[in-house]
């Protein structure tokens, strides 16, 4: 009630980047539950919901009904060092491609809520802090 009605309060987002193994149909459930406490609480707030890293709009369209999908949006990441390394600039824009039809096809409206162009994984604590700490022996192959 606080922060409700103010001005830069625009959306809420109740998890960031779910575990891509959670149950989706659990998760699915606690959007549901999230979103009817803030329709109740501030119905003018964009929910905004995480697609756990599964970008499908058969796996998302049926979240909410048709006529239930108003101030909903979709947040993906996309990352490209975690779709494999490709020899080709052709093959990372078929990828972009497939991306621009996924959110076409999504019902709500999608944010790129993250996004890297990076094509490896070799980045300081990717795994968490101190990642580069934890086995001085590791070497990363990174792409020339």
């Amino acid at each position: 009630d606080t922060w409700g009605e103010h001005p830069a309060l625009y959306a809420i987002e109740p998890v960031n980047e779910p575990w891509w193994s959670s149950d989706l149909d659990t998760l699915k459930g606690f959007y549901r539950d999230v979103r009817a406490m803030i329709k109740e609480q501030q119905p003018r707030i964009n929910f905004v919901f995480h697609d756990a890293f599964h970008f499908d709009a058969n796996e998302w369209n049926s979240l909410f009904a048709d006529d239930d999908m108003e101030n909903v949006i979709m947040d993906t990441h996309q990352y490209f060092a975690w779709f494999g390394q490709h020899e080709d600039i052709g093959t990372y824009c078929d990828d972009y491609g497939n991306i621009m039809k996924t959110a076409q096809a999504v019902k709500y409206p999608v944010w790129v809520g993250e996004w890297s162009l990076a094509t490896d994984v070799c980045a300081t604590w990717l795994g968490g802090f101190n990642d580069a700490n934890t086995d001085a022996s590791r070497e990363c192959q990174r792409v020339d």
